[in-house]
Order: C-alpha cells, then sequence, then structure tokens
C-alpha cells in the first residue's frame, strides 16, 4: 500500500470551476507545505497549460472567488521580481459540505490536460469504496463536471488508452442485447523499484590470483596469514605508494579449515606413494634374483 502522504484531498465544490482552474487549484494543493512558493511557468508545466497569461487568469479567478487568500510577489536582490507565494483560504478549501476526493499527487506527472484531469478526478470521485468501481453515464459525468457528452466521451477514451482507467460495458439484467451504465476503475501507476548493482569487494579473501600463502603447520606457530602486495591491496583504495612493502592479514576460518584438508591429503599421497615405491622395489629385487637362478649355468 502506498503512503497516506502521496495523496492531497480535493473538495468536491471544485467541480465547480473551469477546467483550467480546477487544475491551478489542484496543483496547489498538492503541494504538502502551507505557503505555495512555485513559478507560474511550473503550473503551466505541470498542468498542461499552453501559456502563462492561461495560467495568470485562473489565478486571479481563484482570488476573485475566494480559493486563494492571498498572492504575493517576492523581489530579488537586484530589486527583480521573483516567485508569487500563494496562501489558499481554509474556509474554501476545507468546505466538505459536499464531500472530498483523494488525488494522488503523482497525477501531474501523468501529462493530463486541465480537462482530462477534471474528469479523472470525478471519476476517482464517483468510486464506491466498497465495490472499487463506479457505473456513471456520460449524461452523469457531462453534469457533473459541466462538459458536453461528447467532449466526455473523448476524454474518457484518451484516458482509457493512456492506462489511467478501465472501463467495461455490462449488459443489462434479465435483457442479453442490451448495454446498461458503463463501469469504470482506477488503473494506479506505481513506480518501478531499481535494484542497485552490488559490487564484490576486492578483499583478501576474494582475489585469489594476487595472494601467495605461507602456510605453517607447527604447534608453536601463530595463527595462518596470508601475504598481499600493497599494490594490489591499494589498487582501488588510493595511491600505490608503498608499493615495495607488504601487509598481512587474517585468513578466514574456512581458509584454515581447506588448507588443513590440503596439507592431510598430500601427506596421505606422499606416505601412499613411498608404500608403493618400496613395494615396487622389493618386486624388482625378488624378479632379479629369479632370473639369476633360473639361468643356465
Amino acid at each position: 500500500m502506498q503512503n497516506s502522504k502521496s495523496y492531497f484531498v480535493l473538495p468536491n465544490t471544485a467541480f465547480g470551476l473551469s477546467s483550467e482552474e480546477f487544475s491551478v487549484l489542484a496543483y496547489l494543493l498538492s503541494i504538502p507545505t502551507a505557503k505555495k512558493r512555485v513559478r507560474q511557468q511550473t503550473i503551466a508545466e505541470k498542468c498542461n497549460i499552453g501559456s502563462r497569461n492561461t495560467v495568470t487568469k485562473a489565478i486571479n479567478s481563484l482570488l476573485a472567488k475566494g480559493y486563494i487568500f492571498t498572492k504575493i510577489r517576492t523581489r530579488r536582490v537586484n530589486y527583480w521580481y521573483g516567485t508569487n507565494i500563494y496562501y489558499l483560504n481554509e474556509d474554501a478549501v476545507c468546505d466538505f459540505s459536499k464531500g472530498y476526493t483523494l488525488i494522488q499527487r503523482s497525477v501531474f506527472e501523468y501529462g493530463l490536460s486541465p480537462a482530462q484531469l477534471k474528469v479523472y478526478a470525478f471519476i476517482a470521485k464517483s468510486i464506491n469504496s466498497k465495490l472499487g468501481y463506479c457505473w456513471n453515464s456520460y449524461t452523469d459525468i457531462s453534469k457533473g463536471t459541466g462538459m458536453s457528452r461528447s467532449t466526455v466521451i473523448a476524454l474518457i477514451h484518451q484516458l482509457e488508452c493512456r492506462g489511467l482507467i478501465s472501463k467495461i460495458r455490462k449488459m443489462r439484467y434479465g435483457c442479453p442485447k442490451v448495454y446498461s451504465d458503463n463501469v469504470y476503475y482506477i488503473r494506479l501507476k506505481r513506480k518501478k523499484r531499481i535494484k542497485k548493482e552490488v559490487q564484490p569487494r576486492k578483499d583478501c579473501t576474494s582475489q585469489k590470483s594476487n595472494v601467495n600463502y605461507n602456510l605453517q603447520f607447527d604447534n608453536n606457530t601463530e595463527p595462518l596469514i596470508c601475504q598481499v602486495l600493497l599494490s594490489d591491496f591499494l589498487q582501488t583504495r588510493g595511491s600505490p605508494k608503498y608499493e615495495h612493502l607488504y601487509i598481512t592479514q587474517q585468513v578466514s576460518h574456512r581458509k584454515r579449515k581447506v588448507s588443513k584438508l590440503n596439507l592431510l591429503y598430500s601427506s596421505i599421497c606422499r606416505i601412499l606413494r613411498e608404500i608403493y615405491s618400496c613395494f615396487s622395489s622389493k618386486k624388482s629385487l625378488r624378479n632379479r634374483i629369479r632370473r639369476k637362478n633360473k639361468a643356465p649355468p
């Protein structure tokens, strides 16, 4: 499940606004801070509005309707105009008399136009929380958004092609040849997790080719160690300043065990070789004696 911070609350009274006013108000509500400091160019890019003049008209209209409490124009050090700061009117924004709708903050990353965003938000508002879908007709959506029926049909087709909603046509109960109202689902887009590539550590145990083992197995010797050239060890760790020196590192417990087994194996092989050589020498001596005895006088 996604975190509650990935959603913002949109009052249902905002559906009475125009498409540009609705998208600008929704983007300002998606900013989590109380002080909305954002450029008009950024609002135009996020809301997919053509020009900044349209954004300015929508902001002035929201100021007149009471959704934006005040707008402050900042000044830079060189007395140039800076980024605007907006404060929303809590009485208008938090007016939940007609209910509210939870919208994803990532909806502005899909590149939706203001009209598409308004239809998408209306479908999200109409979805039943228990069933997970809504069954509003084109006429209901056109009345709720203030658009024509043909415009709503085209916008729903565009949202369906983008993969944001899914539409299912259901037959009327008892009349298999007659279609009833459409059923709409919201399809949430989730970001794919990026797997980090873990590079193996270059240490004494991993670099087998650059390690020279000097193993001793006397009872009075110290724990086993391996000697590694400092130039090989500091190949990725810094400057090879002391290439003529050697460093020692402790061999892991697994290396000790393997080395002891190798020593035992080599000693057993050496003993077997000696036994075989002794046996073969005795056998060759017997054969020589037999040949001498069998030889004619």
